[in-house]
């Protein structure tokens, strides 16, 4: 990857710790890829701080005994 490429995640990274992420792991390879981060449970400013930032989007999930379980959140 370009370094350009590289640094608008690290710049997304840092913003979803300054506005409550425990931690994160960005995910994927090549020109694709997510971002996942830990944050305590109802976190609305969290969520709305990182929706600001261009193509970041929310998925609400967690672990379950069939793997994982995403729910779609109305706009």
């Amino acid at each position: 990857q370009a370094l350009d490429e590289i640094v608008p995640l690290i710049d997304i990274y840092a913003h979803a710790l300054k506005h409550g992420a425990l931690g994160g792991k960005i995910l994927g390879a090549g020109g694709g890829g997510f971002m996942l981060f830990v944050v305590p449970e109802k976190q609305e400013e969290f969520i709305a701080n990182m929706e600001k930032l261009e193509g970041v989007e929310y998925w609400d999930f967690s672990p379950c005994w069939q793997g994982l379980d995403v729910r779609i959140l109305p706009e």
